[in-house]
Parts: C-alpha cells; structure tokens; sequence
C-alpha cells in the first residue's frame, strides 16, 4: 500500500459504537472496498481490523485520486 501523506482537506471523524472502515468509506468514497485507504492512513490506531475502537479519532483522506493512482503503480494494474 502507498504511504498516505497528511493533507489540510483530510476530515477527521470520532467513532461511535458500530462504526466500520468499510461503512465510512462507503460513506466517504461510495465504495466500501476503500476501507484500506483509512486503513492505511490510521495504522497506528487501527491495527488491521475493519472495527476501530469507539471514541477514537480517525483521519479520512478526502482527496484519494493520487492514493489511488499510487496503488495502481505499486500494484502494476
């Protein structure tokens, strides 16, 4: 996976009970399959499981096109 940098237009969210990476990116990128992406950018927090602990900050990456565009490459697709 590509190193996802801090941006100034990344949001930050707080979870609640019942919260899942793939929900937020569903609601986020309109595609669950994303989840990585806040995966990857929260790595420290979430330690590879699609439920991050309630009341934990998360940062969502909003502009992923170059994420997305990096993955392709590492990936040879």
């Amino acid at each position: 996976y590509p190193d996802i940098p801090y941006k100034d237009t990344d949001d930050y969210v707080i979870t609640t009970i019942g919260d899942r990476l793939d929900l937020l990116a569903y609601s986020y990128y309109k595609d669950p399959e994303l989840w990585w992406i806040i995966s990857v950018a929260n790595n420290h927090i979430t330690k590879g499981s699609i439920f991050p602990q309630p009341g934990t900050q998360l940062r969502v990456p909003t502009n992923i096109s170059n994420v997305l565009r990096l993955f392709n490459e590492v990936n040879g697709l």
